[in-house]
């Protein structure tokens, strides 16, 4: 059985196999919403068991016709986001599905916007003002892009994040 993570303390906890088995599970769930498969479809294509969703998703799980395990419309399972936030690049931690696919999405327009993408630039000021659990997300292209050339690989973040 898979231990709960309910903080980054939990999450840091956890080893390198079960951090990624984690992931693998959560990220099937997420395909599964989008793409409105059953869970099975989405454990294949992410390379994860069904088992392993089950262990770390219990709450994303809901069957369907002939028990047919589908995901849930939303979880409240705890998550890591990289997210523009405070002046830096960081992870931010989210409380269910739909905080975590809000920090997903301006996420992806940051990223997109320091890379060039004019409309994701553009679209960036919708957020402006915001917060994500009381830090203040990043919607300036200039500050996007200041805090870009100090260095802005996520998986350097997170690697730093784990004391990697």
């Amino acid at each position: 059985m898979a231990r709960p993570v309910r903080s980054a303390a939990d999450w840091r906890a956890l080893t390198d196999f079960e951090r990624e088995e984690r992931s693998a599970a959560l990220s099937a769930v997420q395909l599964a919403r989008r793409e409105g498969v059953a869970l099975g479809s989405a454990a294949r294509a992410r390379g994860v068991s069904l088992s392993a969703i089950y262990d770390w998703a219990p709450e994303a799980v809901r069957h369907g016709p002939l028990g047919i395990p589908f995901a849930s419309d939303r979880d409240s399972i705890w998550r890591y986001r990289p997210l523009y936030v405070d002046g830096e690049l960081d992870f931010v931690e989210s409380y269910g599905s739909d905080q975590a696919d809000w920090a997903e999405r301006v996420f992806d327009l940051q990223w997109r916007a320091v890379h060039g993408d004019r409309e994701a630039a553009a679209t960036l000021w919708r957020y402006s003002g915001t917060t994500f659990n009381g830090r203040r997300v990043e919607t300036d292209l200039a500050a996007l892009r200041r805090i870009a050339a100090r260095g802005d690989d996520p998986v350097d973040v997170y690697n730093d994040i784990l004391g990697a």
